[in-house]
């Protein structure tokens, strides 16, 4: 099992500064995701602390409350992200205390989707593919589209030899390796439906990474078929439906933050397809599609 990496050279670990208003929060994000509470002395650390802690944080790092050296980036009215530069640490800063009042089911879910996808696109070493995540023998596939494209049901339909990971949101990385590993993320929606068909994606292991063979851009048809696709027309359906996963993370950023993510996306997305077989697959409703991938 690979780790899994934000950058060539350094591995993620999840810690959290134990208190009661964030440890509660992190330990069920570490327990639906399989988080580590420490890591190798080079890993990048996340640590979530309420804002009442935040300057006794800093404080304890070495430095006063205003030193430029701090950036600090809104993500959302409750959640603000800081960063020294030179540290490997990441700061989240949370505006109301989790281990009293988390809003329900519903808004603690948001809020953990809010805090891991911010992690990971603030990483700028991470592609977020909207899509299914299915293996065979060790190796990875990718079923990527819009929403309403099909990408559950090819998930839950997929048949022996093929096991399916998640079905909603993969983080793609290239290791020291040189080699693209993909990893399945949670699908916070099926928290919020406990029932058995919607089991998938709740629970997964964000450290174990499959070496990527391929992606699919599907769609549905009445026949099952493997299509060539371009490098331009792979691209272009990478980004189309992974805008909809980012547009979820950074609707606090500014314009220039946001184009810059818009660019890492297209130039992540060339890249991986410089290096990863892709095509179009079609999916018919009833016809063992899997039979058709590589």
């Amino acid at each position: 099992m690979r780790p899994f990496y934000l950058s060539p050279d350094r591995e993620i670990s999840f810690c959290y500064i134990p208190s009661e208003s964030t440890g509660g929060l992190l330990s069920r994000l570490a327990e639906i995701v399989n988080l580590r509470e420490s890591g190798p002395a080079n890993s990048l650390r996340i640590h979530l602390v309420s804002s009442d802690e935040w300057e006794q944080e800093r404080s304890v790092q070495g430095h006063a409350v205003a030193v430029p050296e701090w950036t600090m980036l809104p993500v959302h009215t409750w959640l603000r992200v800081w960063r020294e530069e030179g540290r490997r640490d990441y700061f989240f800063e949370l505006s109301f205390p989790y281990g009293r009042a988390s809003g329900g089911n519903g808004s603690l879910i948001g809020h953990l989707s809010m805090i891991l996808g911010t992690t990971l696109i603030l990483s700028d070493r991470v592609t977020l593919l909207h899509g299914a995540l299915v293996q065979r023998d060790g190796l990875a596939s990718a079923l990527i589209g819009p929403s309403g494209r099909g990408k559950t049901t090819a998930a839950r339909r997929i048949g022996p030899p093929w096991r399916a990971i998640s079905d909603d949101m993969i983080a793609v990385v290239r290791g020291q390796d040189g080699i693209y590993r993909a990893h399945g993320l949670p699908t916070w929606s099926a928290w919020l439906e406990p029932n058995e068909d919607r089991a998938l994606g709740r629970y997964v292991d964000i450290n174990e990474g499959y070496p990527l063979r391929e992606i699919y851009l599907i769609e549905q048809s009445t026949d099952d078929a493997v299509m060539p696709v371009s490098l331009s027309e792979g691209v272009d359906g990478i980004v189309t439906s992974s805008f909809e996963i980012y547009s979820r993370y950074w609707r606090s950023f500014s314009f220039e933050e946001k184009l810059r993510h818009k660019r890492q996306l297209l130039l992540g997305a060339k890249e991986i397809l410089l290096d990863v077989d892709h095509a179009t697959l079609r999916i018919s409703k009833e016809g063992e599609f899997w039979n058709l991938m590589a």
